[in-house]
């Protein structure tokens, strides 16, 4: 039985970091491993981390974050790279400031609402 790598790395500093590799696509064939991977911010790699990466061979980052955020967590890589980020129309992302998915939430706001039956039937 041949040995496949994992979809994702356990990385200690970085998220959700995967190879999106071996996946069935639509018309029957499989991505090909090791080309293209995805990541969440890679702003904390710690130096074991960039060590596991660095077999990838990777030589481009497509950052597809806002400009504040690259600015708050930027990329740190330890070898070298090309950065390419997209800049989003600013009318566009601008309305996903302040959403609620970006808020932090306390355990009573995330407790079920409950609802009272006000139909008297």
């Amino acid at each position: 039985m041949a040995q496949t790598q994992p979809h994702s790395l356990d990385l200690v500093g970085g998220c959700n970091f995967r190879d999106l590799g071996g996946y069935a696509t639509a018309d029957g064939k499989t991505v090909q491993r090791g080309l293209i991977y995805r990541s969440g911010v890679l702003t904390y790699l710690t130096d074991a981390d960039h060590a596991a990466l660095a077999p990838l061979g990777i030589r481009t980052i497509v950052d597809l974050r806002r400009d504040d955020e690259i600015a708050a967590e930027p990329t740190h890589w330890s070898g070298p790279v090309q950065n390419l980020s997209w800049q989003l129309d600013e009318s566009l992302a601008s309305a996903q400031r302040g959403a609620a998915w970006e808020q932090v939430a306390t355990g009573p706001e995330l407790a079920p609402v409950h609802y009272q039956d006000t139909d008297s039937r």
